[in-house]
């Protein structure tokens, strides 16, 4: 390319390939912004991750429609499609849709892609001195979030399994603190890798949470403090600071995806524990 320099309809045609690269890198940003951008207005529509109060998450009726994030899952296959399911936005792409059909509760779904998920998880560690990515801490535990949450939507007052159910969310619960137990906590210095990090940690927290509530439905004898267990992993990606605003008695407001809302399980856990 640099013996092309020497002729100017050379570096004409240098010229034009470079402006028509660019023009296909900013093509490309503009449409992972676009995918970005859709989701998190779709998201918008939608209710946060259940409170303490209120254990069954709560969803839009639209959630349960296939059409919920269509028009994010369209813009994601449009993508990949145009610009290759091996590139790294790509891979991140495959974690969000993933995630994306567990917010839907459409656990088949989420199954069915699930080893894509997985793969795309294991290419994601971040090259930047070894620090974990977001999704790469969601893909890696993608399995026990589908196994816990499938028990957690099917779950049926009337139904009298609860010693089968309450064993499979134990077993969701603790593969994903092990996920997050046998990471170092250096590497979740980034704030999304951290906000990542928290996501995963309070989902288990509420898998033991239901853990306790369905062996006492079962009357199953158990010593094991599960509110202490939830609090302690919550606790590891909390701030001294953060930890004592959440243990305070007065309540503070919630947003829909906020940090509060951890602070909030973890405030809660922490008064359940000493009981």
């Amino acid at each position: 390319m640099a013996n092309r320099r020497r002729y100017v309809i050379a570096i004409f045609l240098l010229l034009q390939f470079i402006t028509s690269g660019c023009a296909y890198f900013s093509s490309q940003k503009t449409a992972l912004q676009n995918v970005h951008e859709t989701y998190r207005a779709e998201f918008a529509q939608f209710m946060a991750p259940p409170a303490p109060e209120n254990l069954k998450p709560t969803l839009n009726k639209a959630l349960t429609d296939e059409s919920a994030f269509a028009k994010s899952l369209r813009e994601i296959r449009r993508y990949k499609l145009k610009y290759g399911a091996e590139k790294p936005a790509s891979r991140h792409l495959q974690i969000l849709e993933g995630m994306i059909y567990l917010q839907c509760g459409r656990l088949g779904m989420a199954s069915l892609i699930q080893d894509d998920v997985e793969k795309a998880a294991q290419q994601l560690r971040s090259k930047n001195k070894g620090y974990y990515v977001r999704d790469f801490l969601l893909g890696i535990s993608f399995g026990y979030l589908i196994q816990g949450w499938r028990e957690v939507y099917d779950y049926d007052d009337e139904d009298d399994n609860s010693l089968a159910e309450f064993k499979k969310l134990e077993a969701a619960a603790a593969g994903i603190a092990r996920q997050l137990q046998s990471l170092e906590a250096a590497k979740f210095s980034d704030p999304e890798v951290d906000q990542g990090g928290i996501y995963l940690a309070t989902t288990a927290a509420i898998f033991y949470v239901w853990v306790h509530s369905l062996r006492d439905e079962a009357n199953t004898p158990d010593t094991t403090n599960w509110f202490a267990r939830g609090r302690d992993l919550i606790g590891k990606f909390l701030t001294e600071k953060e930890k004592q605003l959440a243990t305070r008695t007065e309540k503070f407001s919630h947003a829909a995806i906020s940090r509060l809302r951890y602070l909030d399980w973890y405030g809660f856990l922490d008064q359940k524990a000493g009981r």
